[in-house]
């Protein structure tokens, strides 16, 4: 089992109602795997966290697992350590 924590951005906080959210997953972990839990966890409606149609998170949202930006490791396949930490930033966070 793997402990993650998810930490939530600017209006991603606001729509989830909280800052950080903590998710179980089996091994091996991977972001992807990471993404449908938190749907599930939290209740999310599709097109919260994931594209409507691609069903893709990367599209709207900044994933970053401990200050790394997902697309610079593995993508939707980089794999999640027990303690990890996920930040979600919408890409459009205002200024």
């Amino acid at each position: 089992m793997v402990s993650v924590k998810v930490e939530f951005v600017g209006t991603l906080r606001g729509i989830v109602g909280k800052k950080r959210h903590e998710v179980i997953l089996d091994e091996p972990a991977t972001v992807g795997m990471l993404f449908q839990k938190l749907n599930d966890s939290l209740g999310l409606k599709v097109g919260i966290l994931m594209d409507r149609e691609s069903m893709d998170p990367r599209s709207g949202i900044l994933i970053l697992v401990n200050g790394k930006e997902i697309n610079v490791l593995d993508g939707l396949g980089t794999r999640l350590r027990n303690h990890a930490l996920v930040t979600l930033v919408p890409v459009s966070h205002g200024g």
